[in-house]
C-alpha cells in the first residue's frame, strides 16, 4: 500500500506542476491597436501544443508466462503451468509535456486488470475399456488456475513525435496490485463421460489470496498513437501499446505482459504566439420587415447575433478581425381577414353528385340468408384452437348464445360458426358430424396427417368440453389436402387448405342462418361537407354540427389550426334522421384573437316509413337477399347444400318478384377469367331456380369488386358466391 500511495502522490504533484506552468503560459499579452494595413493570408505554420491533459481507457489482452507446478502452501498434482491469457479493461488520467516539437515526456496514472487463466492438461491414469477388455483408455485432466489481478499503474514515458500528431512512446510501468486472488480446480477432460470418486467431474477446488505476492511489479511499456482534432483544443488519440513486467506476480516464476488498444481524450494547451496581436471589430446590421396581424403598434426586435473571426499572420504578428452581424425584425400592424363557409353535396351509390340534395329516408322489410362456411382455418404448422378466427365461449356463456343475436354481417356470422354448430347439435340430439382435418401438403405440413388429426381433435375438444356434445357424435377423418383443394401452387390456396371441414348428413346442422329486420336506408346515402375557415390570426378551434329538431346527428371537431376541406356523413349510420324537419349543418370557427364566425346550410328531409308507404299506397317492397356457397375453388356447379338453399329460395319467389343474381370470385386468377367464372355461377343458379331469361337480371361481377377481405381465407371463400336479391312488391 505504501507503494500505491507514493505512486499517487507523485502523479498528483506532476499534474500540479504542469497546470501551474500552463496558467503562466496563458497570461494575456498586451494587445495593441490595429494598424492601418491590409491583412495578409495566414502563413504556413503549425503551432503544436506544449501540454496535453486528459483521460484514457480501452481494452487489454493479457499474456501470462509461467514455470511452476503449484502456488506456495497449496498442494496440487498439476504437471506445471507454462502459459495462459486473459482480458480486461484499463483507464486513467494522463499528462503530456512537450520539451520540443520532437521530444516530450508523458505520465499516466490509472487502473488496469491483469487477470489471467493458466491451464495445463495432464495424464492421471487409465481405465480398462468395457467393450474391449484388451484395451485401456487414458484419463486426462485439466488443471485450471484463474487469477484476479486489478492494479494501480504509474507510467512515466518518453514521447517522440517524428511527424506532427504522431507520437511513439516508451518508458517504465510500475503496477501495484490492489487484489490478488486465485481459483483452482482439476476437471476431467478426456474421456468426458467419467467422474471422480466424489461423483463430480471436478475436484481439488481451492481459492484464496495468492501467497507471497509482490507488492510492486516493474516493467517497460511502448506504444504509438495519433491525435485527431475534434475541436479547437480537444483531441482524440487512438493508440496501441504493449507492456512487459519483469517482476513475478508471486515468489514463483510467473510474469504477465499486456497488449492494450484504446483511446485518449485530451485537452491541449498552446504556447502564446511570439510577436504582437492586432484586433479589429466590424458591426453589420440587416432588417426584415413583416406585416403582422394583431399587434397595436410598430415594433422592432433584434432576433439574432452572429459573430465570426478571421485570423491572419504577417511574419510573427497576428491580425484578428471579428465581424458581428445583428439581425433585426421590424413588424408593422395589419388587419386580420377571417372567413368561413360550408356546402353540402349528396353522393349517390353510382357516384352521381347533387347540390343541396333532398334526403329521403326509407324503411324496407329485409330478409337475408347467411349460408355457413363450414371451415375452420388454422395457421401454418399449428393446431391451437385459440389461434383461429372464431369467437370461443366459456361453458358458462353458452346458455346466453342465440342465432337471433348474430350481427347482420357475413364474417360476423362466420366468427360464431363453432357456437352455431354446438347450439344446433344440442337442439338436434340425434345429429352427428364429421370433422375432416386437412393440411396444405407443403413445407412442414407435407404428408403430415398427424397435424390434420390434431386440428380436428382441437375442434372436437371445444364442442365436447364447452358445448357438452357427446364424443360418440363426432367422427374424425384426417387427410392431407382437402377433397376439393384450393390452388396448391399459390400461397392463398395453401392457406385455405390448412383447415377442418365440418360435415353432417343432418341439414339442420349446417343450414344457413336466416335474419329478418326493418332496414332504414337513405338516398343519397352519403353527404359530402366542404368547409372553409381561414383567419390570418390563425384558427384556435372549429366544429361542424349536423342537427335536426334539437338533436345532434353528427359532430366533427378538433383543436387544430386548420379545418379539413372535406368531411363525409353516412346518413344510414345511427343516429339516422327521424323527422321530416330540415337538417341544419353549421360550421363554427374561432380564431386566435377570440373572434367567432358561423356558416350554415339547410337540407330538406322526406321520411318513407313502411306504414306511410302502405297508407299512402306508395311503392313498397320486401327485399330478400340470399348467398349460395360454397362454390368449390374455380368451380361453377352447385353442390347438394346449395341445391337445398335454391329450393328454399324458389318458394319465396312470387309472380311479381324481381330477381337479380350477382356472381363474384376471389382475387386468385385474372380479372377477365373471374368475370367468366362468375357468369357461369350466375347461369348455374338461374337454372337451379328454374327462371327464364325475362325473369332475372344477371350481373357477373367476378373479382372487380371483392365482397370481403381477401387477405384472410374465409374472406376469399365467401367471395366464391352468387347473391340472389328477390324484391317483392307489398300492397297491404
Amino acid at each position: 500500500m505504501k507503494q500505491i500511495f507514493k505512486s499517487i502522490l507523485t502523479a498528483v504533484f506532476f499534474l500540479q506542476i504542469v497546470t501551474i506552468s500552463a496558467q503562466a503560459q496563458f497570461e494575456k499579452p498586451e494587445i495593441e491597436d490595429l494598424k492601418n494595413k491590409e491583412m495578409t493570408p495566414l502563413t504556413n505554420r503549425d503551432i503544436l501544443p506544449w501540454l496535453h491533459l486528459g483521460v484514457y481507457g480501452g481494452y487489454n489482452h493479457n499474456i501470462h508466462t509461467a514455470d511452476f507446478q503449484t502456488l506456495p502452501g497449496f498442494g496440487t498434482c498439476s504437471p506445471g503451468y507454462k502459459e495462459g491469457g486473459g482480458k480486461g479493461y484499463f483507464g486513467g488520467i494522463m499528462a503530456d509535456y512537450a520539451i520540443s516539437d520532437l521530444i516530450g515526456i508523458e505520465a499516466r496514472l490509472g487502473y488496469i486488470m491483469l487477470d489471467g487463466e493458466l491451464t495445463r492438461r495432464g495424464l492421471i491414469g487409465n481405465i480398462q475399456d468395457v467393450k474391449n477388455p484388451d484395451a485401456v483408455t487414458e484419463i486426462f485432466t485439466d488443471h485450471v488456475l484463474k487469477a484476479t489481478l486489478p492494479a494501480i499503474v504509474f507510467e512515466p514515458m518518453l514521447n517522440i513525435r517524428p511527424v506532427p500528431r504522431l507520437s511513439i512512446r516508451a518508458g517504465g510501468s510500475f503496477a501495484s496490485l490492489l487484489k490478488s486472488t486465485f481459483e483452482y480446480n482439476e476437471a476431467i477432460a478426456e474421456p468426458d463421460n467419467l467422474v471422480f470418486l466424489n461423483g463430480e467431474a471436478t475436484r481439488n477446488q481451492q481459492s484464496g489470496e495468492i501467497p507471497e505476492k509482490k507488492s510492486l511489479m516493474m516493467g517497460v511499456t511502448a506504444g504509438a498513437g495519433y491525435d485527431f482534432p475534434v475541436g479547437k483544443s480537444i483531441f482524440v488519440m487512438p493508440e496501441a501499446r504493449y507492456t512487459l513486467y519483469f517482476t513475478d506476480i508471486s515468489s514463483v516464476n510467473w510474469k504477465v505482459s499486456s497488449f492494450q488498444i484504446g483511446a485518449a481524450l485530451k485537452y491541449a494547451f498552446y504556447p502564446k504566439p511570439e510577436g504582437r496581436i492586432y484586433r479589429d471589430t466590424v458591426y453589420m446590421r440587416d432588417t426584415t420587415v413583416n406585416a403582422v396581424v394583431g399587434i397595436p403598434a410598430e415594433r422592432n426586435t433584434r432576433t439574432s447575433v452572429s459573430e465570426t473571426t478571421e485570423d491572419h499572420y504577417e511574419e510573427n504578428d497576428l491580425y484578428s478581425r471579428t465581424t458581428i452581424t445583428e439581425h433585426y425584425l421590424r413588424e408593422i400592424p395589419k388587419t386580420a381577414a377571417f372567413s368561413v363557409n360550408i356546402t353540402a353535396t349528396g353522393i349517390a351509390p353510382d357516384g352521381t353528385r347533387q347540390s343541396e340534395p333532398l334526403i329521403v329516408v326509407e324503411e324496407t322489410e329485409w330478409e337475408e340468408l347467411f349460408p355457413l362456411l363450414p371451415y375452420v382455418f388454422f395457421k401454418e404448422g399449428k393446431s391451437d384452437i385459440g389461434e383461429v378466427r372464431q369467437n370461443l365461449l366459456k361453458e358458462t356463456e353458452t346458455a346466453g348464445f342465440s342465432e337471433q343475436k348474430l350481427p347482420l354481417a357475413t364474417l360476423g356470422v362466420y366468427a360464431e360458426l363453432l357456437n352455431i354448430i354446438g347450439s344446433r347439435m344440442q337442439e338436434n340430439p340425434k345429429a352427428k358430424i364429421t370433422l375432416v382435418g386437412t393440411n396444405s401438403n407443403t413445407g412442414i405440413e407435407a404428408k403430415n396427417t398427424k397435424l390434420s388429426k390434431d386440428r380436428a381433435d382441437a375442434v372436437k375438444e371445444y364442442l365436447t368440453k364447452v358445448w357438452k356434445i357427446g364424443g360418440d357424435r363426432i367422427s374424425i377423418e384426417p387427410r392431407n389436402l382437402p377433397q376439393a383443394p384450393s390452388n396448391i401452387a399459390k400461397e392463398d390456396g395453401q392457406v385455405e387448405n390448412r383447415r377442418v371441414e365440418i360435415k353432417s348428413a343432418t341439414y339442420d346442422i349446417i343450414k344457413p342462418v336466416r335474419k329478418q329486420e326493418i332496414i332504414r336506408s337513405a338516398t343519397p346515402p352519403l353527404i359530402e361537407l366542404a368547409q372553409q375557415a381561414t383567419s390570418e390570426m390563425g384558427l384556435k378551434t372549429w366544429e361542424v354540427r349536423v342537427e335536426q329538431g334539437g338533436q345532434t346527428l353528427r359532430s366533427f371537431k378538433n383543436d387544430i389550426p386548420s379545418v379539413p376541406q372535406l368531411l363525409r356523413w353516412r346518413i344510414d349510420e345511427a343516429p339516422v334522421p327521424q323527422l321530416e324537419e330540415p337538417i341544419t349543418i353549421s360550421l363554427r370557427a374561432t380564431d386566435a384573437a377570440g373572434e367567432t364566425k358561423i356558416a350554415e346550410t339547410v337540407l330538406k328531409v322526406q321520411q318513407l316509413t313502411i306504414k306511410k308507404k302502405r297508407f299512402e299506397k306508395i311503392n313498397d317492397k320486401r327485399v330478400e337477399r340470399y348467398s349460395l356457397i360454397l362454390f368449390e375453388f374455380d368451380k361453377a356447379e352447385l353442390g347438394p347444400e346449395n341445391m337445398k338453399i335454391a329450393e328454399e329460395i324458389k318458394k319465396r319467389i312470387g309472380p311479381t318478384s324481381t330477381i337479380t343474381i350477382a356472381g363474384y370470385a376471389d382475387r386468385m386468377g385474372e380479372s377477365e377469367y373471374n368475370r367468366q367464372l362468375a357468369k357461369r355461377r350466375c347461369e348455374s343458379t338461374q337454372k337451379a331456380l328454374g327462371l327464364s331469361d325475362d325473369r332475372v337480371v344477371l350481373k357477373p361481377v367476378g373479382s372487380d369488386t371483392l365482397l370481403f377481405d381477401n387477405d384472410i381465407p374465409e374472406g376469399r371463400s365467401y367471395c366464391r358466391t352468387v347473391q340472389i336479391i328477390v324484391e317483392t312488391p307489398v300492397t297491404e
